[in-house]
């Protein structure tokens, strides 16, 4: 197991296109070219590199209203939410001298948001699930202070081509097992 963990809050350690996924923070960079395909290195600590192609297998999605995802009952509590759900991966992953190819199915999240949640809210939990028919389903749970979810939650169905179905917290249950 290797990791890297690097908070960039001031300055300029970090930078992104506004016309296309090309990012930078620290060691990670990803460059997405005119082919879609999205090219990722991430270098590690102790000469460990992963260099990664991601190919994304269906369109780009977006959740909430145009995009903007509610994070609570106050209208500045939004994202931008948009995801890849399905990339086909390719890679190599470099640990000094040994190498060893990758491969595999990725789902890749972009949020971007100023206010995080809403006031009487104080956390969330998330999940992601492929499933083998090439159809996706994405939920969150939005907690409140109380321990309730609060009406904002949603739960996505993404269907092989791309769209999506949603359903906010009145239409689904979130349960915890051995909670």
């Amino acid at each position: 197991h290797t990791f890297v963990e690097r908070i960039y809050r001031e300055g300029w350690q970090a930078s992104a296109s506004t016309e296309r996924l090309d990012l930078a923070a620290g060691p990670i960079t990803a460059v997405q070219k005119p082919s879609e395909a999205i090219d990722m290195t991430v270098r590690l600590p102790e000469a460990t590199r992963l260099e990664l192609t991601m190919r994304p297998a269906k369109p780009l999605v977006s959740f909430g209203e145009r995009g903007l995802s509610r994070k609570g009952d106050d209208p500045s509590a939004v994202s931008w939410y948009w995801t890849y759900p399905r990339l086909e991966v390719t890679g190599v992953l470099h640990e000094g001298d040994r190498r060893t190819e990758l491969e595999g199915i990725a789902w890749m999240d972009h949020e971007i948001s100023s206010s995080q949640l809403g006031g009487d809210l104080e956390g969330w939990d998330w999940t992601a699930i492929q499933l083998d028919d090439g159809t996706e389903v994405k939920a969150y749970r939005l907690r409140k202070e109380d321990g309730g979810m609060d009406r904002w939650s949603a739960c996505y169905w993404i269907d092989a081509e791309g769209s999506t179905e949603r359903v906010y917290a009145a239409d689904f249950t979130w349960l915890e097992i051995g909670a």
